[in-house]
């Protein structure tokens, strides 16, 4: 019996640790300009959690990558010289079995120049 209660007292425990733990990222989307330097910021709200970022282009950099409270993330983007846009994914994630979420990051292409 005092096993069955030392389990329940540690289920319980991590049940309610889970329950106040929250994630979310917003806006969902976030567009650039093509210029080099383009910024564009989101916001991260978080409760009861550590959380890290990642991104997944090499023309994207995202400050800060990781926290416990809410924060206001900032992207800077390279030039996009191309006349095509482009588009990365901001992956954040947390502790305590939290719902990763997602950003959409997208930058315009240059304009065409005629000659």
């Amino acid at each position: 019996m005092k096993k069955f209660l030392a389990i329940a007292f540690i289920l319980f425990s991590a049940l309610a640790k889970i329950q106040g733990q929250t994630l979310t990222a917003l806006p969902s989307t976030v567009s650039l300009t093509e210029i080099a330097g383009a910024t564009g910021t989101f916001n991260i709200t978080a409760t009861g959690t550590t959380w890290s970022l990642i991104d997944d282009a090499d023309w994207l950099t995202v400050s800060p990558t990781t926290g416990t409270t809410d924060a206001l993330i900032t992207m800077t983007a390279e030039a996009n010289a191309s006349a095509l846009s482009r588009s990365a994914t901001v992956t954040i994630s947390g502790t305590g079995g939290v719902s990763p979420q997602t950003v959409t990051v997208t930058q315009t292409g240059a304009a065409a120049s005629l000659t």
